[in-house]
Protein backbone atom coordinates (compact mmCIF):
# COMPACT_ATOMS: atom_id res chain seq x y z
CA UNK A 1 0.00 0.00 0.00
CA UNK A 2 1.13 3.38 -0.57
CA UNK A 3 2.11 5.83 2.33
CA UNK A 4 1.79 9.66 2.15
CA UNK A 5 5.03 9.96 1.99
CA UNK A 6 5.44 7.27 -1.04
CA UNK A 7 7.82 9.74 -3.84
CA UNK A 8 10.91 8.28 -5.66
CA UNK A 9 12.48 11.64 -5.66
CA UNK A 10 12.97 15.03 -4.01
CA UNK A 11 10.20 17.26 -4.83
CA UNK A 12 12.79 20.12 -4.92
CA UNK A 13 14.16 18.27 -8.75
CA UNK A 14 10.21 18.21 -10.01
CA UNK A 15 9.96 21.60 -9.01
CA UNK A 16 13.12 22.22 -11.08
CA UNK A 17 11.69 20.26 -14.12
CA UNK A 18 8.35 22.20 -13.73
CA UNK A 19 10.30 25.54 -13.84
CA UNK A 20 12.19 24.70 -17.38
CA UNK A 21 9.30 22.94 -19.12
CA UNK A 22 7.15 25.84 -18.48
CA UNK A 23 9.83 28.55 -19.23
CA UNK A 24 11.62 26.69 -22.17
CA UNK A 25 14.78 27.92 -20.60
CA UNK A 26 16.86 26.66 -18.73
CA UNK A 27 18.91 30.36 -17.70
CA UNK A 28 14.86 31.72 -17.22
CA UNK A 29 14.37 28.59 -14.61
CA UNK A 30 17.66 29.46 -12.80
CA UNK A 31 16.45 33.08 -12.62
CA UNK A 32 12.56 32.05 -11.31
CA UNK A 33 14.08 30.02 -8.76
CA UNK A 34 17.10 32.02 -7.35
CA UNK A 35 19.78 29.23 -8.16
CA UNK A 36 22.61 28.86 -10.85
CA UNK A 37 22.30 27.36 -14.39
CA UNK A 38 24.49 24.92 -13.60
CA UNK A 39 22.62 23.62 -10.48
CA UNK A 40 18.94 23.10 -12.49
CA UNK A 41 20.98 21.38 -15.22
CA UNK A 42 22.39 18.93 -12.84
CA UNK A 43 19.06 18.38 -10.96
CA UNK A 44 17.17 17.58 -14.12
CA UNK A 45 20.14 15.05 -15.25
CA UNK A 46 19.05 13.66 -11.43
CA UNK A 47 15.73 13.51 -11.57
CA UNK A 48 16.09 11.74 -15.39
CA UNK A 49 18.61 9.11 -13.78
CA UNK A 50 16.68 8.60 -10.82
CA UNK A 51 12.89 8.00 -13.14
CA UNK A 52 15.39 5.95 -15.87
CA UNK A 53 13.40 8.03 -18.63
CA UNK A 54 14.53 10.97 -20.93
CA UNK A 55 12.55 14.04 -20.52
CA UNK A 56 14.16 17.06 -22.04
CA UNK A 57 15.20 17.17 -25.88
CA UNK A 58 18.13 19.40 -25.60
CA UNK A 59 18.55 21.60 -28.77
CA UNK A 60 21.21 24.62 -29.64
CA UNK A 61 18.30 27.28 -28.92
CA UNK A 62 15.17 25.58 -27.27
CA UNK A 63 14.03 22.80 -24.89
CA UNK A 64 11.46 20.49 -25.67
CA UNK A 65 9.73 17.64 -24.09
CA UNK A 66 10.19 13.70 -24.56
CA UNK A 67 6.94 11.93 -24.46
CA UNK A 68 7.44 11.18 -21.08
CA UNK A 69 8.40 14.67 -20.47
CA UNK A 70 4.89 15.93 -21.51
CA UNK A 71 3.27 13.29 -20.00
CA UNK A 72 5.37 14.16 -16.48
CA UNK A 73 4.62 18.37 -17.04
CA UNK A 74 1.14 17.70 -17.33
CA UNK A 75 0.58 15.61 -13.35
CA UNK A 76 3.51 18.01 -12.04
CA UNK A 77 1.44 20.76 -13.42
CA UNK A 78 -1.40 20.07 -12.19
CA UNK A 79 -0.25 19.05 -8.59
CA UNK A 80 1.83 22.54 -8.14
CA UNK A 81 -1.67 24.46 -8.80
CA UNK A 82 -3.15 22.48 -6.44
CA UNK A 83 -0.22 22.67 -3.95
CA UNK A 84 -0.53 26.36 -4.34
CA UNK A 85 -4.53 26.87 -3.96
CA UNK A 86 -4.03 24.47 -0.99
CA UNK A 87 -1.26 27.10 0.49
CA UNK A 88 -3.67 30.49 -0.54
CA UNK A 89 -6.36 29.18 1.76
CA UNK A 90 -4.49 28.16 4.35
CA UNK A 91 -3.17 31.99 4.79
CA UNK A 92 -6.84 33.02 4.02
CA UNK A 93 -8.16 31.09 6.30
CA UNK A 94 -8.04 33.83 8.89
CA UNK A 95 -7.47 37.52 7.29
CA UNK A 96 -6.65 38.52 3.53
CA UNK A 97 -3.41 39.86 4.44
CA UNK A 98 -0.67 39.76 1.63
CA UNK A 99 -2.86 37.81 -0.42
CA UNK A 100 -3.39 38.29 -4.02
CA UNK A 101 -5.96 38.25 -6.78
CA UNK A 102 -4.94 38.42 -10.33
CA UNK A 103 -7.70 39.38 -12.57
CA UNK A 104 -8.48 39.35 -16.73
CA UNK A 105 -10.49 41.96 -18.60
CA UNK A 106 -10.61 44.11 -21.24
CA UNK A 107 -9.84 47.78 -20.94
CA UNK A 108 -13.41 48.90 -21.93
CA UNK A 109 -15.00 46.85 -19.26
CA UNK A 110 -12.23 48.01 -16.88
CA UNK A 111 -13.11 51.67 -17.40
CA UNK A 112 -16.67 50.96 -17.01
CA UNK A 113 -16.79 49.07 -14.72
CA UNK A 114 -14.30 47.37 -12.72
CA UNK A 115 -12.45 50.59 -11.39
CA UNK A 116 -15.52 51.53 -9.09
CA UNK A 117 -15.78 47.74 -7.60
CA UNK A 118 -11.66 47.89 -7.29
CA UNK A 119 -11.18 51.21 -5.48
CA UNK A 120 -14.00 49.95 -2.83
CA UNK A 121 -11.84 46.78 -2.37
CA UNK A 122 -8.33 48.23 -2.15
CA UNK A 123 -9.94 50.21 0.43
CA UNK A 124 -11.31 47.83 2.45
CA UNK A 125 -8.34 45.34 1.85
CA UNK A 126 -5.32 47.66 1.53
CA UNK A 127 -2.86 44.68 1.78
CA UNK A 128 -3.94 42.67 -1.06
CA UNK A 129 -1.95 42.63 -4.21
CA UNK A 130 -3.90 43.26 -7.24
CA UNK A 131 -2.81 43.01 -10.75
CA UNK A 132 -4.97 43.33 -13.72
CA UNK A 133 -3.98 42.13 -17.38
CA UNK A 134 -5.91 42.78 -20.67
CA UNK A 135 -5.95 39.87 -23.07
CA UNK A 136 -8.32 38.33 -25.48
CA UNK A 137 -11.26 36.13 -24.00
CA UNK A 138 -9.62 33.08 -25.36
CA UNK A 139 -6.11 33.48 -23.42
CA UNK A 140 -8.03 35.20 -20.44
CA UNK A 141 -9.97 31.40 -20.03
CA UNK A 142 -6.49 29.51 -20.32
CA UNK A 143 -4.84 31.28 -17.87
CA UNK A 144 -7.50 30.65 -15.80
CA UNK A 145 -7.47 27.19 -16.70
CA UNK A 146 -3.70 27.30 -15.63
CA UNK A 147 -4.85 29.03 -12.18
CA UNK A 148 -2.60 31.91 -13.73
CA UNK A 149 -5.70 34.11 -12.92
CA UNK A 150 -8.36 34.06 -10.36
CA UNK A 151 -11.17 35.88 -12.18
CA UNK A 152 -12.45 37.05 -15.60
CA UNK A 153 -14.64 39.91 -16.07
CA UNK A 154 -15.71 40.25 -19.80
CA UNK A 155 -18.46 40.78 -22.04
CA UNK A 156 -20.62 37.52 -23.19
CA UNK A 157 -19.82 34.87 -24.47
CA UNK A 158 -16.86 33.85 -22.11
CA UNK A 159 -16.62 30.49 -23.80
CA UNK A 160 -15.47 27.39 -22.47
CA UNK A 161 -15.69 23.69 -22.46
CA UNK A 162 -14.14 23.03 -19.21
CA UNK A 163 -16.56 21.83 -15.82
CA UNK A 164 -14.51 23.64 -13.93
CA UNK A 165 -14.86 27.67 -15.50
CA UNK A 166 -18.20 29.22 -13.94
CA UNK A 167 -19.64 31.41 -15.41
CA UNK A 168 -22.05 34.13 -14.11
CA UNK A 169 -23.78 37.33 -15.86
CA UNK A 170 -23.77 40.82 -14.21
CA UNK A 171 -26.01 42.94 -16.70
CA UNK A 172 -26.26 44.22 -19.68
CA UNK A 173 -24.65 47.49 -21.17
CA UNK A 174 -25.82 49.37 -24.34
CA UNK A 175 -22.56 49.89 -27.03
CA UNK A 176 -22.16 52.27 -30.28
CA UNK A 177 -20.15 53.63 -32.82
CA UNK A 178 -18.86 57.23 -32.23
CA UNK A 179 -16.77 59.29 -33.88
CA UNK A 180 -16.31 63.30 -34.30
CA UNK A 181 -18.39 64.94 -36.70
CA UNK A 182 -15.59 65.16 -39.18
CA UNK A 183 -15.42 61.33 -39.30
CA UNK A 184 -19.45 60.88 -39.23
CA UNK A 185 -19.68 62.99 -42.47
CA UNK A 186 -16.83 61.81 -43.79
CA UNK A 187 -17.64 60.02 -47.89
CA UNK A 188 -15.40 57.12 -46.81
CA UNK A 189 -15.76 55.89 -43.68
CA UNK A 190 -13.10 54.42 -41.39
CA UNK A 191 -13.70 51.94 -37.93
CA UNK A 192 -11.45 50.76 -34.97
CA UNK A 193 -12.72 47.57 -34.24
CA UNK A 194 -12.09 45.13 -31.60
CA UNK A 195 -9.43 42.66 -31.87
CA UNK A 196 -10.85 38.93 -33.66
CA UNK A 197 -11.05 36.12 -31.19
CA UNK A 198 -12.17 38.53 -28.53
CA UNK A 199 -15.99 38.42 -26.98
CA UNK A 200 -17.09 42.08 -28.06
CA UNK A 201 -15.64 41.16 -31.47
CA UNK A 202 -18.11 38.04 -32.06
CA UNK A 203 -20.69 40.23 -30.98
CA UNK A 204 -20.17 42.95 -34.01
CA UNK A 205 -19.57 40.18 -36.68
CA UNK A 206 -22.94 38.64 -35.17
CA UNK A 207 -24.72 41.19 -36.47
CA UNK A 208 -23.56 42.87 -39.69
CA UNK A 209 -21.43 39.82 -40.46
CA UNK A 210 -17.95 38.88 -40.45
CA UNK A 211 -16.39 40.46 -43.38
CA UNK A 212 -18.93 43.36 -43.37
CA UNK A 213 -15.79 45.89 -42.40
CA UNK A 214 -12.96 44.11 -44.25
CA UNK A 215 -12.54 47.39 -46.70
CA UNK A 216 -13.25 49.83 -43.72
CA UNK A 217 -11.18 48.54 -40.78
CA UNK A 218 -8.72 50.45 -40.49
CA UNK A 219 -6.82 49.50 -37.08
CA UNK A 220 -8.03 46.27 -34.44
CA UNK A 221 -7.28 47.43 -30.97
CA UNK A 222 -8.62 46.12 -27.43
CA UNK A 223 -7.39 49.22 -26.16
CA UNK A 224 -10.32 51.78 -24.89
CA UNK A 225 -7.69 54.35 -24.33
CA UNK A 226 -6.16 53.89 -27.60
CA UNK A 227 -9.04 53.69 -29.46
CA UNK A 228 -10.51 56.99 -27.97
CA UNK A 229 -7.60 58.62 -28.54
CA UNK A 230 -6.99 58.01 -32.40
CA UNK A 231 -11.11 58.47 -32.51
CA UNK A 232 -10.84 62.37 -30.70
CA UNK A 233 -8.00 62.93 -33.49
CA UNK A 234 -11.02 62.92 -35.86
CA UNK A 235 -10.43 60.70 -38.62
CA UNK A 236 -11.72 56.87 -37.48
CA UNK A 237 -15.21 55.69 -35.86
CA UNK A 238 -14.63 53.44 -32.83
CA UNK A 239 -16.42 50.63 -31.03
CA UNK A 240 -17.83 51.43 -27.31
CA UNK A 241 -19.54 50.79 -24.43
CA UNK A 242 -21.54 53.42 -24.53
CA UNK A 243 -21.73 54.58 -20.80
CA UNK A 244 -17.77 55.11 -21.08
CA UNK A 245 -18.03 57.60 -23.74
CA UNK A 246 -21.15 58.66 -22.74
CA UNK A 247 -19.70 62.53 -21.48
CA UNK A 248 -18.24 62.96 -24.57
CA UNK A 249 -21.93 62.31 -26.84
CA UNK A 250 -23.65 64.26 -24.05
CA UNK A 251 -20.94 67.43 -24.59
CA UNK A 252 -21.04 66.64 -28.54
CA UNK A 253 -17.53 66.04 -28.71
CA UNK A 254 -18.62 62.79 -30.71
CA UNK A 255 -21.72 61.70 -32.58
CA UNK A 256 -22.90 58.35 -32.62
CA UNK A 257 -23.46 56.28 -35.74
CA UNK A 258 -26.01 54.22 -36.82
CA UNK A 259 -24.35 51.88 -38.95
CA UNK A 260 -26.51 50.31 -41.74
CA UNK A 261 -29.19 51.72 -39.87
CA UNK A 262 -28.94 48.41 -37.03
CA UNK A 263 -29.67 48.72 -33.91
CA UNK A 264 -26.46 48.21 -31.61
CA UNK A 265 -26.23 45.18 -29.29
CA UNK A 266 -26.91 45.64 -25.30
CA UNK A 267 -24.07 43.10 -24.46
CA UNK A 268 -24.49 40.95 -21.36
CA UNK A 269 -21.24 41.21 -19.50
CA UNK A 270 -20.24 39.00 -16.94
CA UNK A 271 -17.25 36.97 -14.73
CA UNK A 272 -15.91 33.70 -14.52
CA UNK A 273 -13.69 31.63 -12.43
CA UNK A 274 -12.03 28.15 -11.86
CA UNK A 275 -13.81 26.39 -8.78
CA UNK A 276 -10.95 24.31 -9.06
CA UNK A 277 -8.80 26.96 -7.71
CA UNK A 278 -11.33 29.39 -6.32
CA UNK A 279 -9.75 31.42 -3.13
CA UNK A 280 -11.43 32.90 -0.29
CA UNK A 281 -9.93 36.67 -1.69
CA UNK A 282 -11.38 36.04 -5.05
CA UNK A 283 -14.77 34.60 -3.50
CA UNK A 284 -14.76 37.91 -1.47
CA UNK A 285 -14.08 40.30 -4.27
CA UNK A 286 -17.11 38.37 -6.55
CA UNK A 287 -19.19 39.86 -3.46
CA UNK A 288 -17.53 43.18 -3.84
CA UNK A 289 -19.21 42.91 -7.73
CA UNK A 290 -22.41 41.30 -6.45
CA UNK A 291 -22.53 44.35 -4.02
CA UNK A 292 -22.40 46.95 -7.07
CA UNK A 293 -24.90 45.12 -9.08
CA UNK A 294 -27.47 44.71 -6.06
CA UNK A 295 -27.12 48.83 -5.57
CA UNK A 296 -27.33 49.70 -9.87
Amino acid sequence: MRTFIDLKCDYNLYKNFLAVAKLGSFSKAAKCLFVSQPAISYNIKQLENQLGVSLLIRNNKTIDLTPEGEKLYKFLEEAHNNLVCGERNALEASSLLNTTLAIGVPTHIAKYYLIPVLEKFKNDHPTVSVSVISRSTQEMVNQLLDNALDLIIDTFPIANDNNNVIVKSLGMVETCFAGTPDAINAKQRSYILPNKYTATRHSIDALFGEHYFDNMCSYEISTTEISLELVLRGKEIGFFLKPSVQSLLDDKILQELWVENKEMPVTEYGYAYNKKYLSTTTKKFIKYMENKNAKN
